[in-house]
């Protein structure tokens, strides 16, 4: 199972890129020229004309984005991350944050500028507005993937954490009660 993780976190982008290439192929192949005029239209419809709700997601991702960053941080000894000893491996858990807030930072402030940028660039403009978007939600997948198996393997950690606190109070409390036990047995004696 780990191996298929690890090829596939290794190829993410590549995988995802092969993805859409084979969605306008098919588009293209079952749709024509019609079906990939379609796409851009609804992406146009989503990303330039009516782009509140998309605003709104990448406004959240950042938040979400921000928490990460505090996470990678404030991570203690116990955390996964700290186990982490390859320092390629602690800067990828980054670089998918990096790629994400970046992105998302990218389309909220230019939806302030959507109508001027699309009467200078055109079509060019939702073009590059659709490769900001496969950056965003490409990078939204990679952490969502990644950071639940992390997640995961921490929140192991800290209940295996929890017992064992658990159990040392209850040997604690067993100890003074035996120490309280004999105290008392020596006053009366």
């Amino acid at each position: 199972m780990l191996k298929v993780i690890d090829f596939f976190s290794s190829h993410f982008w590549k995988i995802l890129f092969c993805g859409l290439l084979l969605l306008f192929a098919l588009l293209l192949g079952i749709k024509g020229m019609m079906g990939l005029y379609n796409l851009y239209y609804w992406f146009r419809e989503v990303s330039y004309t009516d782009n509140s709700n998309l605003v709104t997601i990448v406004t959240v991702l950042i938040g979400i984005y921000f928490s990460l960053y505090t996470y990678l941080l404030s991570a203690d000894s116990n955390s996964f991350l700290a186990k982490i000893r390859d320092k390629n491996e602690f800067y990828r858990l980054v670089r998918m944050i990096n790629i994400g807030f970046a992105s998302s930072m990218i389309l909220v402030l230019l939806s302030f500028l959507n109508d001027e940028l699309f009467k200078v660039l055109g079509h060019y403009y939702i073009i590059f507005l659709f490769v900001d978007f496969i950056l965003i939600f490409g990078s939204l997948i990679e952490i969502f993937l990644y950071y639940s198996l992390l997640f995961k393997r921490d929140l192991e950690s800290r209940f295996e954490y929890f017992q064992t606190i658990k159990s040392d109070e209850e040997e604690e409390k067993k100890l003074v009660k035996k120490l309280k036990n004999f105290l008392e047995r020596q006053n009366l004696e």
